[in-house]
């Protein structure tokens, strides 16, 4: 690895949160601010792929995890018309 190589590499933090059979994809994984978070469906994916999968997709963006969180379940925000 080259000291330019080692300047671009960051770190952040993964949170687990469990989702459900509504979501598309068994696993969607967003940005958070400085961390991100992984939405699956237990049904679809194990924890253990949940991780593997997100820890792959960020390093190929120079990210490393320096920590995974499970969160609880995941609710998505559905908009109401205002009256």
């Amino acid at each position: 690895m080259t000291d330019q190589s080692l300047t671009r590499l960051r770190v952040a933090s993964l949170r687990l949160c469990q989702g459900g059979a509504w979501q598309e994809l068994a696993i969607t994984l967003r940005r958070d601010g400085d961390s991100f978070t992984a939405t699956y469906d237990p049904d679809r994916a194990s924890l253990e792929a949940v991780v593997s999968l997100a820890r792959i997709r960020l390093s190929f963006e120079g990210i490393t995890l320096s920590e995974v969180i499970r969160g609880g379940r995941y609710r998505p925000h559905h908009s109401h018309p205002s009256h």
